[in-house]
């Protein structure tokens, strides 16, 4: 008998069904949608909410941020992929607060995936009640809720059911191919590769339909706005030159014993990559159910398939992903193979829908009310387990400068006035993710003093540039108190440190109550000014060394050079550096001088950035392996630089002669 008919219920139900599931996640996610509470677990604090926070203050200023003064002397924005600059639900970070636009945003993709989840159980021929339990199964899952400390994660991966309800809701190929492009060039925009393969990999199978194949190939070019200066970018950082060690690929593999957490709330585990698996008894007992009702051909893809998820999974427990990283190029996408769990999460969610389903049909006197039964189980079960297994603080105390934040920010009044290190020798080990937070607060580690307008020279990064990882070793390498002078030189006015410190240049500011200390630099290099002695290297490599192991770096300049050791250079005995305009992307700046000199800005060197002086283009040398200068003659002038990413024009271009063929096309079928 057809769902339509066996439940009896019309438009009306669905509308109720549909609104009783968007209920049922906002009160799941309550303390976030009322704006009570949000995630700083892992990565949220250090790295996901500083990058929020800045494209939100960027959009209300009224920019379009394409590079980011605060991490690491400057780096890309929109090429970082995981910024979501492209992506239409980040309109939501305007709301203010920021607290309240995040969690909106944070909150916002959980419903959205539950109502796909919903529509494209419908699509496929389930009950609406049935439909109604794979949603919540699906949005309130262990491994879904898990992602909420990885956002960019999370985003991607709830497209999956509207990437596959794009296909299935209809029969017409060119609709297909069409939705489901523009569906999966969504997910693509929110900077999760190794959620963006799962999801296209899933549509792929699924479909079983070789023209499905056309999608993910149409949505790459769709999102090639994003992809086009990602791959221009990936050239000059470390992860894109060296790629990923075994190691880094293999972290957070599950242990075979964790796979129990899937019906078992004691099996979670505050270290593991995601907090909580479970999904609970009744949904498994029914996704089980229904591979006896399928036909031999599906279950043998559906065991296939979940077999490949947990075989992947398991990492360096077991052999295939191993296998895969050692042979197949571009593998190391799948790092932290815990996440790859949520194949193994979808199959159940929509197995569960498909044998609640399947049961009620056959007991119409009863299958009612052994639906409602299993949602309203189901439900309270999986919001007693998974509700709170996110680490989360009030946002006023998230947002509140601590005594360190407040010392640094006196008197200062932009983020490149404010640049530090923070110290990661002498971290305290922790216990819990409490524990690790406060430590990162005290710290001010990774990105987490951006939040305060502060910046961070060693921000670590998932695509951290080449030259940026030389620097972060160089100075580990050297002496304590030449790897301070060398901060110095670069403009850093604080270090943030567990240990004690020492050197010449260097006073320790007492904070009551504080437990990591907070230095302070004397005379720290200015952003900008012009250089007192240059020298040459081979190369960029060798230029940062040399720099680094400087008698005195401050007002050091190597460049490049083949075959030149030594450069006759005259510093000119007078000069003076006025600021006219200093944005994210662009600068102009006054310098007078009574000789020629090398001016020197101590940000990040890289492809994208050019230069004029005097309205003139000008070339930009690459300084100390890491920095930018320009050559400039006696007098006075004014140096302008304005970054704009690489491969940008040929990326939009892309997407909107792809956008307009696919309208087209549509519009002719």
């Amino acid at each position: 008998m057809h769902p339509e008919r066996a439940d009896g219920w019309g438009a009306a139900t669905t509308a109720a069904c549909l609104a009783l599931l968007v209920a049922v996640v906002a009160w799941f996610e309550a303390p976030f949608v009322l704006d009570r509470a949000i995630v700083v677990e892992r990565d949220a604090l250090s790295s996901i909410l500083p990058i929020r926070a800045f494209l939100a203050h960027s959009l209300r200023a009224g920019e379009w941020p394409m590079w980011n003064p605060a991490p690491v002397l400057g780096k890309p924005f929109l090429p970082e992929w995981q910024t979501g600059l492209f992506y239409p639900p980040s309109l939501l970070l305007l709301v203010e607060p920021f607290s309240r636009g995040f969690n909106l945003f944070f909150a916002f993709h959980y419903g959205w995936t539950a109502v796909g989840a919903f529509l494209l159980s419908r699509a496929l021929g389930t009950t609406r009640v049935a439909a109604l339990l794979g949603a919540i199964v699906w949005s309130l899952g262990g491994p879904l809720v898990s992602l909420g400390h990885l956002l960019n994660h999370l985003m991607a991966i709830a497209w999956l059911p509207w990437v596959l309800w794009g296909w299935a809701r209809t029969d017409d190929i060119r609709s297909r191919v069409l939705v489901s492009s523009l569906l999966l060039a969504l997910c693509l925009l929110t900077g999760s590769p190794e959620m963006a393969l799962l999801v296209a990999g899933l549509l792929v199978l699924v479909a079983w339909d070789v023209r499905a194949l056309f999608v993910p190939p149409l949505a790459a070019l769709l999102a090639a706005m994003q992809l086009v200066p990602v791959w221009s970018y990936l050239g000059a950082t470390h992860r894109g030159v060296h790629g990923l060690s075994p190691e880094g690929v293999m972290a957070f593999s599950t242990p075979v014993a964790r796979l129990a957490g899937f019906v078992v709330p004691g099996a979670e585990s505050a270290d593991a990559f995601l907090p909580t698996l479970y999904v609970g008894l009744v949904p498994l007992l029914l996704a089980l159910g229904a591979l006896c009702l399928v036909s031999a051909l599906t279950r043998l893809i559906v065991l296939l398939l979940a077999v490949t998820f947990v075989g992947l999974a398991l990492g360096s427990n077991a052999g295939l992903l191993p296998l895969l990283h050692e042979h197949v190029p571009g593998a190391d996408v799948l790092r932290y193979p815990e996440k790859l769990l949520l194949g193994v999460h979808a199959l159940v969610a929509a197995g569960a829908a498909w044998g609640l389903s399947a049961l009620t049909l056959r007991l119409p006197r009863f299958g009612v009310w052994i639906a409602i039964a299993a949602v309203s189980v189901t439900g309270a079960d999986l919001a007693r387990v998974n509700r709170g297994a996110l680490f989360s603080l009030p946002p006023e105390r998230v947002f509140s400068p601590t005594p360190m934040v407040a010392a640094m920010r006196q008197g200062t009044s932009g983020p490149t006035e404010t640049r530090y290190y923070a110290n990661s020798t002498g971290i305290p080990r922790t216990q819990t993710v409490a524990e690790a937070i406060h430590v990162d607060r005290e710290l001010l580690w990774a990105a987490t003093g951006e939040l305060f307008g502060l910046a961070n020279v060693n921000t670590p990064a998932s695509l951290n540039l080449v030259s940026h990882e030389r620097l972060h070793r160089s100075l580990e390498r050297v002496l304590q108190p030449q790897a301070l002078a060398v901060l110095g030189a670069l403009g850093t006015r604080w270090v943030t440190s567990f240990s004690e410190l020492r050197g010449p240049d260097v006073d320790r500011v007492a904070l009551e109550g504080a437990e990591a200390r907070l230095y302070a630099l004397e005379q720290p290099a200015q952003r900008a000014f012009v250089a007192r002695r240059v020298s040459i290297a081979p190369d960029a490599e060798q230029a940062l060394s040399r720099f680094v192991r400087a008698n005195d770096p401050h007002g050091t300049a190597v460049l490049e050079g083949l075959g030149i050791a030594t450069l006759a250079y005259q510093p000119p005995e007078h000069h003076r550096v006025a600021w006219v305009e200093s944005k994210s992307d662009a600068l102009a700046i006054d310098v007078s001088l009574d000789g020629p000199g090398l001016f020197v800005l101590n940000d990040t060197y890289l492809d994208g950035w050019r230069a004029s002086v005097d309205g003139q283009p000008a070339n930009i040398e690459r300084v100390n392996g890491l920095v930018r200068g320009v050559w400039l003659d006696a007098g006075q002038h004014r140096v302008r630089m304005r970054y704009r990413p690489p491969g940008l024009p040929l990326g939009l271009a892309l997407s909107l002669t792809t956008f307009a063929a696919l309208l087209l096309g549509s519009y002719r079928g």
